[in-house]
């Protein structure tokens, strides 16, 4: 039958030295088993003392029970004994302060029941499909406030990115080459361009974009009636205005320079302007 745990503080002693490790537990039969094991495997919590350990052997270390006390009062206690035995400076602690893990390797099995003391962690906040459901239609009938829109409306505006953001992208686009196929077809794109650059603009052309610039919609265009006559002066017709003289199949601007100069012809008529 196993006897019953005993809770307090105890010592591991080296009696070459006389140097100490002073500890504390639930259950001090339990944490003796514990160091020997890691001990031997090179795995304790505290490297002076494996050190020791490691040089001198198991026959010259003796443990032993400094006082037994209640679960409360172990880290207290613990302290009193470090300080009394001086065993962070002249013994094999490796923090002044009890229940400190500051300094201190950790063994592989003290790591595993961490990671796995995580997981339970995490495992309980799993939240389940019906909980994620009801969160879901408790957010879609939420509604921001007047101020509370206007809030997040100058947060936008407000936020600038910084100098080293800037500067990241600025060395990111200056770093950017353009591939084979795009300057080919920036290439293309040149070569058509400087093509037009070089195209001549026709008369009649020129004569329907003037038109179409001045036209009767134009805020500045004026009515100016046309007369045209035969060659023997004989009034043939009154015309509304340039744009319906084109509109017919005679050259506006010819018409329009007929009428500005004086004993001219076109198209085999003589045109004036309506005074």
């Amino acid at each position: 039958m196993r006897t019953k745990k005993i809770s307090g503080i105890y010592k591991i002693e080296n009696i070459i030295n006389n140097k100490v490790y002073v500890g504390s537990s639930v259950s001090i039969e339990d944490r003796w088993i514990r160091h020997k094991t890691d001990l031997v495997k090179g795995k304790s919590c505290s490297i002076k003392l494996q050190n020791s350990y490691n040089k001198h052997g198991f026959e010259n270390f003796e443990f032993s029970i400094l006082e037994e006390c209640n679960i409360e009062n172990l880290i207290e206690r613990e302290q009193y004994y470090i300080d009394m035995y001086n065993s962070y400076n002249e013994g094999y602690n490796c923090c002044p302060v009890a229940g400190n893990s500051l300094g201190v390797k950790q063994s592989d099995e003290t790591k595993e029941k961490m990671r796995e003391s995580a997981i339970g962690k995490n495992k309980g906040k799993i939240r389940s499909e019906e909980l994620k459901q009801h969160l879901s239609e408790i957010n879609k009938g939420k509604k921001h406030t007047e101020e509370a829109k206007k809030k997040i409306s100058e947060a936008g505006k407000n936020r600038k990115q910084s100098e080293e953001t800037k500067n990241k992208l600025r060395e990111i686009n200056l770093g950017k080459k353009h591939t084979e196929e795009s300057k080919r077809k920036m290439s293309e794109s040149n070569k058509g361009k400087s093509r037009n650059k070089g195209k001549i603009v026709s008369e009649e052309t020129r004569e329907k974009l003037r038109i179409l610039n001045t036209g009767r919609n134009s805020p500045h265009y004026k009515s100016t009636p046309i007369l045209q006559y035969d060659l023997e002066g004989n009034l043939l017709k009154e015309w509304r205005d340039l744009i319906e003289v084109n509109e017919a199949g005679f050259r506006s601007s010819n018409v329009s320079l007929v009428c500005r100069t004086p004993n001219r012809t076109a198209f085999g008529f003589i045109w004036k302007f309506k005074e």
